[in-house]
C-alpha cells in the first residue's frame, strides 16, 4: 500500500484487515511503499491500536525499495504477497516473488476509468504475467483494464454494519453546518479530473433555479476552489464544499439524496454508504464505470449517461418531490447492501482466496 488514507480503497483494506485480526486465521504485515510515520501516513488511528506490524518506506528509492521489500519477506517469512498499491508498483514485488517464491494476490485495480495512454497502459499490462491473481471490487473495472480470464477475480467490498452504531441525528448535523434547507443531496468523492464535480454542481444550478429547498453537500480531499467556478453566485449558500469527513455516516444519514457525479468508477463505496444508511442514489453509468453493479435503475436509485447535467437533475428532482419513492428506495438499498455486500462475505472471500495459495 502507498499510504492509509481516509479514502474508499483504504477503508476497504482496514475494515479487512481488522477482521482478520480478529479471526486471528492469518497473521498481517502492513508495508507502506509511501509511509514516512503513523502520525503522517494512517489516517485511520484506531488501526494503531491492535498487535499489527507496520513498516514505513517513504526513505527509499526505487531501486532500494525492491531489495527492502525483499529484506521485510524474507525476515518476516511471508507466505503471501496481498497488494494494493498501484499495480505498476508490481515491479517492485516482483523480485521477492522470484527469489522467495512468494505468489503475489494483486488488488489494485479499483477504478474502471479507460483513459490511460498507450504506454501507461502497457506497463500496466505488462505486470499481469507477474500477478497469480489480479482482483478488483468490480468486474466493469477487470473487463476495462483487460485482465486474462484465468487470472482475475471480484471480491465485492463489504459494509460493516458496525459503523451505523453511533449515528448523530439529522438536526445535530444541519446545525454542526448551519443548514436552513429541506432538503440535502450529497455527493462524496476527491476533488479530481477523475470526478465529475461540474456536472453535479450544474445540476444543482438546475434544481436551486427552480426554487427547491435544498443544500448540496460537495465533500472529499483535494482543492475544491478550481470548482467554484460552476456555482451561480446566487446559489453560493446552498451549494457547499467541505473537506474529507471523519464522520461520513452521521452526514449520509442527515442526507435524503446521495449523488456520484463520474464516469471512472469501480464499486463506489459512497454509494454503498449511502445505500447501506437506507438512502436512494443518483449516479452515471458508462463504459468506465461500475455502478450498475451495485445500483439498480428505478430500484434503489437512478443511472445517469455521464456528462448530463439536465437528466441527472430531472431525477434527484423526482426523487425530492416523492417522499414514499425515496423510502422504497432507501429500503431496497439497504436490502442490497446486507444480502449482497456484508463484511462478512467481503472477507470470507479473502479468506479463502488466501488458503488456496497458502
Amino acid at each position: 500500500m502507498d499510504e492509509i488514507s481516509s479514502g474508499g480503497k483504504e477503508r476497504r483494506l482496514v475494515e479487512l484487515l481488522m477482521e482478520l485480526l480478529n479471526r486471528k486465521e492469518f497473521v498481517p504485515i502492513l508495508i507502506l511503499i509511501k509511509g514516512v510515520n503513523s502520525k503522517q501516513s494512517i489516517d485511520y488511528k484506531y488501526l494503531l491500536k491492535k498487535d499489527i506490524k507496520i513498516y514505513y518506506l517513504a526513505n527509499f528509492n526505487r531501486f532500494s525499495l525492491s531489495i527492502e521489500i525483499f529484506k521485510i519477506c524474507k525476515k518476516e517469512n511471508i507466505k503471501i504477497i496481498n497488494t494494493w498499491a498501484p499495480i505498476v508498483n508490481t515491479y517492485l514485488i516482483y523480485p521477492s516473488k522470484l527469489l522467495l517464491k512468494i505468489p503475489i494476490l494483486n488488488n489494485s485495480i479499483t477504478s474502471a476509468r479507460n483513459n490511460y495512454s498507450w504506454h501507461e497502459f502497457f506497463k500496466i499490462k505488462a505486470t499481469y504475467f507477474m500477478c497469480d491473481k489480479i482482483l478488483s471490487n468490480s468486474y466493469q473495472a477487470l473487463k476495462v483494464f483487460k485482465v486474462p480470464e484465468i487470472k482475475k477475480l471480484v471480491i465485492y467490498n463489504g459494509f460493516n454494519q458496525n459503523r451505523l452504531n453511533k449515528l448523530v441525528n439529522k438536526n445535530t448535523v444541519k446545525q454542526k453546518f448551519d443548514i436552513k434547507t429541506k432538503f440535502i443531496v450529497s455527493m462524496a468523492a476527491e476533488y479530481s479530473y477523475r470526478k465529475d464535480y461540474p456536472t453535479f454542481i450544474e445540476s444543482a444550478n438546475i434544481i436551486l433555479n427552480k426554487n427547491y429547498d435544498v443544500t448540496f453537500l460537495c465533500m472529499g480531499s483535494g482543492d475544491f476552489t478550481k470548482y467554484s467556478k460552476y456555482v451561480d453566485k446566487k446559489f453560493k449558500r446552498n451549494i457547499r464544499f467541505l473537506n474529507r469527513q471523519s464522520d461520513i455516516e452521521s452526514i449520509i444519514n442527515a442526507t435524503d439524496i446521495g449523488a456520484l457525479a463520474s464516469s471512472v468508477e469501480g464499486l463506489p463505496n459512497f454509494l454503498l454508504e449511502c445505500m447501506a444508511i437506507g438512502k436512494p442514489v443518483v449516479a452515471n453509468f458508462g463504459d468506465g464505470v461500475g455502478t450498475h453493479e451495485l445500483v439498480t435503475d428505478s430500484e434503489n436509485g437512478y443511472l445517469v449517461p455521464a456528462r448530463n447535467p439536465k437528466l441527472f437533475a430531472d431525477k434527484i428532482i423526482h426523487l425530492l418531490e416523492n417522499d414514499n419513492l425515496r423510502k422504497k428506495m432507501g429500503t431496497n438499498g439497504k436490502n442490497i447492501v446486507k444480502h449482497k455486500f456484508d463484511i462478512k462475505q467481503m472477507v470470507d472471500s479473502f479468506s479463502d482466496l488466501f488458503k488456496i495459495f497458502n
